[in-house]
């Protein structure tokens, strides 16, 4: 096995830094791998969200269409703001209804929005005083520790 598909399968290192890196505009995709990692990572037995679920938002933490009060020094946001909106490290999983109440609100806000549908893989956020793009960072570092947990080569 690991002689046949050593050529089209990264090793975990690999594919680790690649995910650490990984700009998603996919919906979809965003949703599906959030929500493996979450269900991975929880305690429950039936899987809480699903990536085709309609109880289950995509929600990008620093907005696509953020306002005034997202407006951040260049230092927190080295190149632009923008270039991270699609990061995975930018997105978690949350109901609609606390979805829509969101909206582009500050981070703060948020913060106490994601504290009443907790999710594990939303706990690190909370952890977070500002949303920079060290923080968008370190969030996709960690999901992509967990990631090659769920998406292992070799496989076991």
């Amino acid at each position: 096995f690991n002689l046949f598909f050593k050529d089209i399968y990264p090793q975990d290192n690999q594919f680790q830094s690649t995910f650490s890196k990984k700009t998603i505009k996919s919906t979809v995709l965003a949703r599906y791998i959030l929500s493996e990692i979450n269900n991975n990572l929880s305690d429950e037995e039936a899987p809480r969200y699903s990536a085709t679920s309609t109880e289950t938002d995509l929600e990008h933490i620093l907005p696509k269409k953020f306002l005034d009060h997202w407006k951040t020094p260049n230092k927190d946001f080295p190149g632009g703001a923008t270039k991270f909106i699609n990061r995975l490290g930018n997105m978690t999983l949350i109901s609609p209804e606390l979805n829509r109440r969101l909206g582009n609100t500050n981070f703060e806000a948020k913060k106490e929005v994601y504290a009443k549908d907790c999710l594990e893989i939303t706990t690190r956020i909370l952890e977070e005083e500002k949303w920079t793009a060290s923080a968008i960072n370190r969030q996709q570092n960690w999901l992509a520790g967990e990631a090659v947990k769920i998406w292992r080569f070799p496989l076991n």
